[in-house]
């Protein structure tokens, strides 16, 4: 399941995919993890948003030079926006990556 199928998903609500991780930290942050355990994605606060926006030149030239990086592979950062009845009711930012274990065999 690649991101864009992930986020397909979600637009049409279908959430079968995903599975649900509870969030014990500080932010509050939601995390959903994909059936196959390779992608997660995790909502996060606008001012975390804007900060990935503003490296995300940077990010990409580096993970471009140094494929062997261990920093995580980020696939895309979302904004959905929720209305009701024509009228914004909230906006939601959310980052997906991949999960550093999914490749680890138990």
């Amino acid at each position: 399941m690649g991101p864009e199928s992930l986020l397909n998903q979600i637009l049409t609500g279908d959430l079968t995919a995903l599975n649900e991780k509870c969030s014990t930290g500080k932010s509050g942050a939601f995390f959903y993890l994909t059936s196959d355990n390779r992608i997660f994605l995790k909502t996060l606060p606008k001012h975390e948003f804007i900060f990935f926006t503003n490296i995300i030149q940077n990010y990409y030239k580096h993970m471009t030079e140094h494929s062997n990086t261990l920093i995580v592979r980020i696939y895309g950062l979302y904004k959905l926006k929720i209305y009701q009845n024509k009228q914004k009711i909230d906006t939601i930012y959310f980052i997906s990556m991949e999960n550093i274990f999914w490749k680890v065999k138990a």
